[in-house]
């Protein structure tokens, strides 16, 4: 899959989420997936492959608490 694949804009998305959240170093907002693909839950392998750059891989966390934007609480609204 590619950007190419998504329904919307993954630049628009990017603006609305930057204009709530922080993004750091490291952040891989994630902004969905083809048909048929169920969401992540907790304990999912994430990969996200950049050619040029590699493959990392991450553990999806448990839902955000409320007002946060990280598992750990520690994002900015």
């Amino acid at each position: 899959m590619s950007t190419a694949d998504t329904v919307s804009y993954v630049g628009a998305r990017l603006f609305f989420v930057t204009r709530r959240i922080a993004l750091r170093r490291g952040d891989v907002p994630l902004t969905g997936g083809p048909a048929g693909v169920r969401p992540p839950v907790a304990g999912d392998r994430m990969e996200v492959r950049t050619e040029g750059v590699g493959t990392p891989a991450n553990l999806v966390a448990g839902a955000a608490p409320p007002g946060t934007g990280r598992p750990d609480g520690s994002g900015d609204v």
